[in-house]
């Protein structure tokens, strides 16, 4: 049957029923490009902000680390060795070096924590004390958790952040990120390519001083933290791709079943 052979009421009812799936697949498109969007925003403002210490808490440092020991701290990216989306976390290997002049009873390389990571496998490199210069290099193998975020799913990025955390209060250690930090050039994971890198200072005010006899209670509590962030992109659309093959192999028998319906009842 053609369509000049159509009676109208079966042209209406294909013309509506057109129209529908149109509005529906705009409508859905609007709102999870919008949806899409505003998540990348969020991102782009979520990489600056993490790698900034809250303007309180800066204020308060600069009060109580007057006489503290600045430690130049740097990181080398060495390996990714997995990224988990399905276990909420990924997994690290790097080197840490600690820099500073004066006291040698300092001892920055079993003194520092990886915030929610649990330590595989830690060893100092290199332990240097001459002539008031400390050296200190430490070689971490981490797996950190992390919640990421898959609103932008198959074509999203992902913010991989390490907090290296000073057991030491602001008053006796004031971590300082080291220009001289990178990552390996040869980096990669299967799937995504490494778009950002950079480190910086953060701090954190914790309201629990886990009992310390040494905090006079309601006393202040930071810890001087290094931060090194690696943004991640997916490396193309083949996964994309592959998602999407069911629904477009879906979506194509329904407007089939839809022509075929339209010129006979069924």
């Amino acid at each position: 049957m053609k369509l000049k052979d159509m009676e109208k009421w079966q042209i209406k009812k294909l013309i509506f029923s057109f129209l529908v799936i149109v509005a529906i697949g705009a409508t859905y498109l609007g709102v999870v490009c919008s949806s899409m969007y505003n998540d990348k925003m969020a991102e782009d403002d979520y990489w600056t902000s993490s790698m900034t210490t809250p303007a309180d808490i800066e204020a308060d440092i600069e009060k109580f680390s007057t006489d503290a020991i600045e430690v130049s701290t740097g990181t080398y990216i060495e390996n990714l060795k997995e990224i988990s989306l399905k276990n909420c976390n990924f997994r690290v290997e790097f080197l840490v070096w600690f820099k500073w002049s004066g006291d040698e009873e300092l001892d920055m390389a079993n003194n520092f924590t990886v915030y929610k990571g649990y330590m595989n496998k830690k060893e100092v490199v290199k332990d240097y004390h001459e002539n008031g210069e400390n050296y200190q290099l430490v070689r971490c193998d981490v797996t950190i958790t992390k919640n990421y975020w898959t609103i932008r799913f198959p074509l999203e990025s992902h913010q991989l952040r390490i907090y290296l955390a000073s057991s030491y209060l602001v008053d006796d250690v004031l971590l300082v990120p080291d220009d001289e930090s990178g990552l390996n050039s040869n980096l990669s994971i299967a799937g995504f390519d490494v778009d950002k890198y950079a480190t910086g200072s953060y701090a954190v005010r914790y309201d629990n001083a886990h009992g310390d006899p040494e905090i006079p209670e309601g006393g202040d509590f930071i810890q001087s933290e290094h931060v090194t962030s690696l943004q991640l992109n997916r490396d193309g659309p083949g996964l994309y791709i592959k998602c999407f093959i069911a629904l477009v192999g879906t979506m194509t028998w329904v407007l089939i079943t839809l022509f075929i319906c339209t010129y006979h009842h069924v």
